[in-house]
């Protein structure tokens, strides 16, 4: 919906919405010290979050509101998101859309106390997997949506619609007064992934930091292990030569479009291939009388390929086109999956002459198939949001042409993508509970096949929390149960049933970061302590709590630092008030799942803000390097930022050691230090802004040996 939709929306329903019990102004303070929406008012409302508990907590109040009430578009952001992963997100307000008619073009340069266990003690631990409720079948896709006509959506919009109409009659004249909140749907997905790779006769060099090993993700910033690529602005890419600490621009690559503008998301480097992914915006004046005259616009969703081969050279190799606007990606082998979510209205559907008015085209504009187009099993309701998320594959020997696709409308479908399947979750909250809609698709050599559903209680609050392994889905849920917050482990076979669970962990508490080491799973819960709980997932129909540590602060990340060792970056608290004392780095032991501890900690004290905490790209974490790097921000009561980049390594017997500190020029950074990256080539790190790169020799005190502007 747009915003003059939404207002209209809000409008007409808001005497009808009953505050649920969780929102009641006595329950706010309760729920707000259950953490149910810190993460979300830290994305938003950062500074105040860091610096002033009072508005923290009024701010976190009136994200569960806006939560409530749906405002903005339906793929709400949840967790570490990648909202903040693309070069454009502070510049490109206006991109909504369009086509293009020709390739890029190419310039070549030289240039504490833990509380009682009943919110999280063993005992509650035990008592909750014995009276956990058992497992409920899972269903057929055709539960939640099925395959429909275009004669049908239309019917289904006409009906929708006529109860809109008849509902707006009688609350014309009641207005809500709520602006709204641009949101995209998050992608998420999990596991441990290594961030370095050598080939044969070359350097050593990082790589993104990914969710789950093997499906590779876009960002602003990649390496080859010779060169740099670097997504300067959404319209410009850079190409570096690094060497011992130098970078030498070879080319910058400028797209042209006829009557469009285009803006790129992120990134991949892979081989000889680049690929770069976003939007395109078009806008095109037509006469609609001697005296009118429409601006029409559209955003599709674009994805460009170049040939690196020679990178002081790169050659356009095709591009495929699709309406929606675009959200995330995927690759896996030689295929590009795109996620976008396109935009229509049950006016539109239901009043269109031409199915093409309210359904997604292809760049050549044939429109998706029936086939291919699902809808909710059953129908559609006045209000329901009408968007359509877009699955589209790309093989990228034939960069030119999209291989397959599907559209599912109804947006608010989340994304979630492992190695052989696509979650789409879709949550509701009310006054009951909170549940999540969860429908798998199967997906190889660029084809999607719809598989089964389930509905299962809680929601996912961290990419990290949903594993696949041996063909079971493993997933970590928080949620409310209609009293308080809680926590769920499950574990589904490939179609979807549950084979285990364990419900009512950590009352009161929110998972705020997992991670999954074959049959043994790590998850993070906070009030004003952090337990750290083990859970046994060895056997499918029987998961086992097997282990907690409690200690002060929470861990917002969570990395693999070895076979035995887990690392744990957040925040330290006062154990009474939650108040935050400064940047945390743990060390947990976890050679023995059941008596896990803490060995090392070190707290950085003045930072506000690591953005990297909810964009786990901006992390350089490298175990067998033995380097763990980020950007901090520090406010001050002025509203001044100063930024530095840091770097850390681990001593078994000193634990924490920092190696470098170096200030980040607000001129340098922009707005914010999301855009800022870390990586290494051999021996040397290079840190990349959004205006420069800055190189650092690691064998030598990360003594700075070179800068480019």
């Amino acid at each position: 919906m747009n915003r003059d939709e939404w207002k209209k929306y809000l409008k007409q329903t808001a005497e009808d919405i009953r505050l649920p019990e969780r929102l009641k102004p006595e329950n706010i303070e309760r729920q707000l010290e259950a953490g149910n929406d810190r993460k979300n008012q830290e994305k938003e409302e950062r500074k105040a979050w860091y610096r002033s508990p009072a508005l923290r907590n009024a701010a976190a109040a009136a994200a569960v509101l806006l939560i409530l009430f749906g405002i903005g578009q339906t793929g709400i952001l949840q967790g570490r998101s990648d909202m903040s992963g693309s070069a454009s997100d502070t510049s490109t307000a206006a991109e909504s859309a369009g086509t293009a008619d020709s390739a890029g073009t190419v310039e070549t340069a030289e240039e504490g106390t833990a509380e009682a266990a009943a919110e999280g003690s063993a005992e509650a631990v035990a008592d909750a997997q014995d009276t956990a409720a058992q497992p409920d079948d899972g269903g057929n896709v055709e539960d939640y949506f099925r395959t429909v006509s275009y004669d049908e959506i239309r019917e289904m919009a006409k009906q929708a619609y006529q109860e809109q109409t008849e509902n707006t009659e009688t609350t014309e004249a009641y207005d809500a007064g709520w602006g709204t909140m641009d949101s995209t749907a998050s992608v998420a997905t999990e596991a441990a992934a290594d961030t370095s790779s050598a080939g044969a006769g070359q350097q050593d060099y990082s790589e993104t930091n990914l969710l789950v090993e093997g499906v590779d993700e876009g960002d602003v910033v990649k390496t080859d292990g010779s060169c740099i690529y670097v997504l300067k602005s959404s319209q410009t890419v850079k190409i570096y030569r690094a060497q011992e600490g130098n970078a030498t621009l070879l080319a910058t690559i400028r797209p042209e479009t006829a009557d469009a503008q285009i803006s790129y998301q992120e990134m991949y480097v892979d081989g000889n291939q680049m690929i770069l992914a976003g939007n395109i915006f078009q806008s095109q004046m037509r006469q609609e009388s001697e005296d009118m005259y429409r601006m029409d616009s559209a955003t599709r969703t674009v994805a460009d390929v170049y040939d690196i081969s020679d990178p002081a050279n790169p050659e356009f190799l095709g591009r495929t086109t699709r309406d929606g606007q675009y959200i995330t990606s995927r690759k896996t082998g030689n295929h590009l999956y795109i996620f976008s979510e396109y935009a229509s209205s049950l006016e539109t559907m239901a009043t269109a002459d031409s199915p093409d008015i309210f359904l997604p085209c292809t760049q050549d504009d044939r429109l998706i198939p029936p086939e291919d187009l699902y809808a909710p099993s059953d129908g559609l309701e006045a209000w329901d949001s009408c968007q359509y998320l877009l699955m589209t594959s790309v093989d990228l020997e034939k960069p030119g042409e999209i291989q397959d696709q599907k559209a599912v409308l109804n947006g608010g479908w989340q994304v979630s993508v492992t190695l052989d399947s696509i979650y789409l979750r879709y949550i509701h909250w009310d006054s009951a509970e909170t549940r999540t809609d969860l429908v798998r698709f199967a997906y190889e050599d660029g084809t999607f096949h719809a598989v089964a559903g389930v509905t299962l209680a809680g929601e996912l609050t961290d990419e990290y929390a949903l594993n696949e392994q041996d063909g079971y889905l493993r997933l970590l849920l928080s949620g409310w149960d209609g009293n308080q917050q809680t926590n769920y482990v499950y574990v589904l076979n490939e179609q979807m049933q549950v084979t285990g669970q364990i419900d009512g962990l950590a009352p009161g508490e929110m998972i705020y970061s997992a991670r999954f080491m074959g049959d043994i799973g790590y998850f993070v819960t906070y009030r004003n302590m952090d337990p750290l709980f083990a859970v046994d997932l060895s056997d499918p129909e029987n998961p086992r709590i097997i282990g907690e540590l409690k200690v002060t602060g929470f861990s917002d990340y969570l990395h693999f630092y070895g076979e035995d060792q887990l690392l744990g970056i957040g925040w330290e608290t006062d154990p009474e008030t939650g108040e935050q004392k400064g940047l945390k780095l743990s060390m947990f032991d976890i050679s023995d799942p059941e008596n896990i501890t803490e060995i090392h900690k070190m707290v950085i004290e003045g930072v506000d803000y690591c953005p990297a905490l909810n964009q786990y790209k901006a992390f350089l974490v490298d175990p067998e390097k033995n380097v763990i790097g980020f950007s901090t921000e520090l406010y001050d009561d002025y509203g001044n930022t100063t930024a530095d980049y840091m770097v850390f390594s681990y001593d078994s017997r000193e634990g924490f050691v920092q190696e470098m500190k170096a200030g980040l020029p607000i001129e340098e950074i922009g707005y914010s230090t999301w855009q800022v990256r870390g990586l290494y080539i051999g021996d040397v790190l290079y840190v990349v802004t959004a205006s420069g790169i800055r190189s650092f020799d690691m064998e030598k005190g990360f003594e700075m040996t070179g800068k480019i502007e």
